[in-house]
């Protein structure tokens, strides 16, 4: 008899801690949700320290929360802590990998940190998972030129954005520019011809047209350019000067002079 009421109270017992269990784990969860959502109010109304510390809390009550974990990082970030932004926003992007938005402001949080080649890695990803995101893309050259980064990939992401958006200046102008590096005249040629067409009043678009002509050693078109992007702005120090270089291994020693009076009436020494 004894027996049964043991037994009978270790299984009560032990019922009462389950359901304690549950309770505490629920409360626990319940505690996150009303962080979170106390952040979200202070984060409507500019109140950045209040909002990171109701992130912080509903962080600590769910770890492994992606969204919380973002809006912290979030937080973090507009707070000016910027290294512990990144190790939130790490915590996010491990959490879930195919969040490009996650992988993007880590990258923008690298970015104000001038660790560029970090940002242009989470960009590279971010792109990857939404190839037709602008800002993205945008950033992503922004960050492969200030990393110095000249390769072949930046290369391969600028087509990847002009055949994307083929109409964009920005995504053009960089791609003409870098095959200019890369020693791909005719091509670079290609883009700044049809820049010139859709800009003709643009005088960077003759500038590096004349660039690629000029490197394929067809110098009276390039002249010809070189004078327009002249004429459209004529205070331009490298335009005067690109066109002193080509006229000086054409030996035009008239042009030359011509040059040189017109430059210094635009107050430009050459």
């Amino acid at each position: 008899m004894i027996k049964r009421i043991v037994l009978t109270l270790t299984l009560i017992a032990a019922c009462q801690l389950t359901a304690f269990s549950q309770s505490s784990a629920s409360r626990q969860n319940r505690t996150a949700e009303e962080h979170y959502a106390a952040g979200l109010k202070f984060e409507g109304t500019w109140r950045v320290e209040e909002a990171e510390a109701e992130f912080r809390q509903a962080v600590q009550a769910a770890p492994t929360n992606d969204l919380y974990l973002f809006k912290l990082g979030s937080m973090l970030f507009s707070g000016g802590q910027l290294e512990e932004a990144v190790a939130v926003f790490r915590r996010a992007v491990e959490l879930k990998p195919d969040n490009a938005l996650y992988h993007y402001e880590l990258a923008v949080t690298y970015n104000n940190l001038r660790r560029y080649a970090e940002a242009a890695t989470e960009l590279r990803q971010a792109v990857l998972i939404e190839p037709k995101n602008h800002g993205y893309r945008t950033l992503l050259d922004f960050a492969y030129g200030m990393a110095g980064k000249d390769d072949e990939e930046t290369e391969v992401a600028l087509r990847e954005a002009v055949s994307y958006f083929p109409d964009d200046k920005y995504f053009r102008d960089s791609l003409g520019r870098l095959l200019l590096r890369h020693a791909k005249y005719p091509e670079a040629e290609d883009i700044f011809t049809k820049a010139v067409l859709l800009e003709p009043e643009e005088a960077l678009n003759h500038f590096y047209l004349a660039e690629a002509l000029s490197r394929q050693e067809r110098f009276t078109e390039a002249e010809a350019e070189y004078t327009a992007a002249i004429k459209l702005y004529p205070r331009s120090p490298a335009f005067y000067r690109a066109l002193l270089d080509l006229l000086t291994r054409q030996r035009k020693t008239e042009q030359i002079k011509l040059l040189s009076e017109q430059a210094a009436q635009n107050g430009i020494q050459l």
